[in-house]
This record gives C-alpha cells, structure tokens and sequence, in this order.
C-alpha cells in the first residue's frame, strides 16, 4: 500500500505509534503533520492547525494508519469521534487522506 500510494505521487507519513485515548491521538498528528509547539491537542486546536498545514504546501499526503485497533479495544467512543472528525480533512486546500490498515499495509 505505501509504495503503491507514493508511486502515485503522495507524500506517505506512517502513523503506526499505539494510542489509546483522543490525547495520545492529537500528540501522534502534531508531530506527524508538524503542528507549532501551541497546538492545544483538542478538535478546535486540530482543525485550526490541519488549515494551517494545508497551506503549506500543495503535495498531497496519505497518512497511513496501523495499530488503530488497541484504541478501538480501549475507548470506543473516543476512537469514532476522532475517526469521524478525520472525515473533516476532506474540505483542505490540500489533498490529505487517511488509510486505515493492518498490519500488512507495512513492507
């Protein structure tokens, strides 16, 4: 999956760090999309933070996701809120898709 996605010229950023809790979460993404060091970890703070990123640059980025199933054993409502605010990226300046995998997404 992630060379089939880069060969189709997406920047490929891993998110394959165990979270179990929305703040584990919001942590992983600020430094995996490079968020200033102000980022709030909330939904608001995200939001502001994903526009400013997206301004950045024009290249779109696929952000593959493994290990998301511990969170979903370990907080449920908390891991569908933050799938559904995911949902959210689709109206960026910028192409940014997640892809939520197991383990055989890695090489």
């Amino acid at each position: 999956m992630i060379r089939e996605l880069a060969e189709v010229g997406f920047t490929v950023l891993l998110l394959a760090e165990p979270l179990d809790k929305e703040d584990d979460f919001h942590r992983a993404i600020a430094r995996l999309l490079t968020f200033p060091d102000y980022y709030g970890r909330n939904w608001d703070a995200f939001n502001d933070s994903v526009r400013e990123w997206a301004l950045r640059d024009d290249a779109p980025v696929a952000i593959v996701w493994t290990g998301w199933e511990q969170w979903l054993r370990a907080d449920v409502p908390g891991f569908v809120r933050t799938v559904a605010r995911m949902t959210a990226v689709n109206d960026l300046p910028r192409q940014l898709e997640v892809f939520m995998a197991g383990p055989e997404a890695l090489p």
